[in-house]
């Protein structure tokens, strides 16, 4: 059996980035899985809450994510 548990959370917030970067970020709330790369390797995460802001003609301009880190161990029954 595999115990999964959440970690510390980490809020990202991109502001003031072009429309199109904006919408590729978003993507990240969709993906089923998600990691952080960091100089010792990966670890996966789960995005918990989103928000994403327009401007005055619909074009998103920030986008924040609340995410956690994913912290797994066998446990034996």
């Amino acid at each position: 059996m595999v115990r999964s548990t959440l970690e510390s959370n980490i809020t990202l917030i991109s502001r003031y980035e072009p429309s199109a970067t904006v919408e590729a970020l978003a993507q990240i709330i969709a993906s089923p899985k998600v990691w952080i790369e960091q100089s010792e390797g990966s670890r996966e995460v789960m995005v918990l809450t989103s928000t994403i802001e327009s401007d005055l003609f619909g074009e998103p301009t920030c986008i924040a994510l609340d995410i956690s880190e994913w912290s797994r161990e066998e446990v034996e029954l």
